[in-house]
């Protein structure tokens, strides 16, 4: 591991103690200082996906985590494990019947929104 990603994985650290105290702003200039020193970390942009949706950038979550997706294709699949881990249902996927066929859109059900978030 080189320094840089050393400090990127210690500010990765520092977002996820921040999200877990509700400091999502500071979460998210921390993950910005992650992808700065590691640009290629899916991990790193999965996280920064959830603070944008925590703070209600919906489109640019979904950009970011469409990045991870591409960095690490498998990471998508291992979703068929997490979810159902974190009390969601994998219903199954969408995919759109115009245009590019790229990107599809999994489908995931909670009991409550409660659940959810």
């Amino acid at each position: 591991m080189t320094n840089q990603q050393a400090a990127a994985q210690e500010q990765n650290r520092r977002a996820i103690a921040l999200c877990a105290a509700g400091e999502w702003g500071q979460a998210l200039t921390a993950l910005h200082a992650a992808l700065t020193q590691d640009p290629g970390n899916a991990l790193y942009y999965h996280n920064l996906g959830i603070v944008l949706r925590k703070l209600g950038h919906g489109e640019d979550a979904e950009q970011v985590f469409a990045v991870a997706v591409q960095l690490a294709p498998a990471y998508a699949e291992a979703w068929g494990r997490i979810i159902p881990r974190c009390g969601g249902a994998l219903i199954g996927y969408f995919l759109p019947h115009e245009g590019t066929n790229d990107i599809a859109w999994g489908l995931i059900s909670f009991a409550s929104l409660a659940d959810y978030e």
